[in-house]
């Protein structure tokens, strides 16, 4: 499977985006109703909902808090396996990326290493 870079983003944000949506509208929320439960905007909603942005892991607990799943759920029915040597590309691109937003303390570092572990299983 690519996880490269799509004309909105990887494959795998275009799936979680997809599987956020579908439970959001299975929980008969709206993006305002969700981001306000999640404490964000509706348009910060639709950007995820759409793949166009990578949620991180503290954002999808959240969002799972308040849909009733586990963070992991919304990785649930990736087509085929996601091969290791991609898997590990994004999760050291994700971390990078998340070192260069806002510094990750180990125990955030910790927590984002469990839950791909979590996923990847």
């Amino acid at each position: 499977m690519n996880t490269r870079k799509t004309e909105g983003g990887t494959k795998i944000d275009i799936h979680v985006g997809f599987n956020i949506r579908l439970r959001r509208l299975a929980a008969n929320l709206t993006m305002a109703e969700l981001a306000e439960a999640v404490g964000t905007s509706g348009s910060r909603i639709g950007r995820h909902e759409s793949g166009e942005v990578t949620a991180f892991p503290e954002f999808l607990s959240r969002l799972a808090v308040v849909l009733g799943c586990k963070p992991s759920d919304f990785f649930s029915g990736l087509p085929g396996q996601i091969q290791a040597e991609e898997f590990l590309t994004d999760l050291h691109e994700l971390t990078d990326l998340g070192r260069a937003a806002i510094p990750l303390s180990k125990s955030r570092l910790r927590a984002v290493t469990s839950m791909m572990r979590e996923i990847a299983t």
